[in-house]
């Protein structure tokens, strides 16, 4: 779990984490906003690597965060069987394309983030609960971003003690 201060910048954790499997030949699957996305492009080309062939063969997945939420988040409810074919799917595309013995996926998603600005917590400890459960289930290294700037009205919250405690790590710069 990162948290971030600036939203036009995530965690430097996620370029490491997403950087370092790419260039072990892992997968990574990425569900940011676009300026996040963009911005992790360019960062991980700085690293020496060649996203472009990553995308290209699949190891290197990136989705619009509003975009994924529409399709498993219906009037406000987590849809559970969608948005586990959909990660079941993702993951299992990513693993398949990195041609390793052992594959990895590393996973950086602002979903949660998204559905705690939106006023859904349910959704998000739901969908936190979902991620820990596909950890179980896959070789994944998930790491969520949360931009303190736009929550910090809610870090007083039993919501956020609770987010913290459903994750391994939490990185606060």
């Amino acid at each position: 779990m990162g948290f971030y201060s600036d939203d036009q910048e995530p965690s430097e954790r996620c370029d490491t984490v997403i950087g370092d499997a790419l260039k072990l030949g892992n997968g990574a699957i990425i569900l940011a906003t676009e300026p996040h996305q963009k911005i992790l492009l360019r960062t991980l080309q700085a690293y020496g690597l060649d996203v472009g062939a990553a995308i290209e063969k699949g190891r290197y997945i990136q989705l619009d965060v509003g975009h994924a939420l529409s399709t498993f988040i219906v009037d406000g409810t987590l849809d559970t069987i969608r948005f586990l074919e959909t990660f079941n799917k993702l993951i299992q595309t990513a693993s398949n394309a990195t041609k390793q013995e052992h594959p990895r996926v590393a996973f950086f998603g602002e979903s949660v983030h998204a559905l705690w600005e939106q006023g859904n917590p349910n959704a998000a400890a739901q969908i936190e609960k979902l991620c820990n459960q596909l950890t179980e289930k896959y070789d994944l290294d998930i790491l969520c971003g949360y931009c303190l700037g736009r929550i910090k009205g809610a870090m007083d919250t039993s919501f956020f003690q609770d987010i913290c405690l459903e994750h391994s790590a939490v990185d606060l710069r």
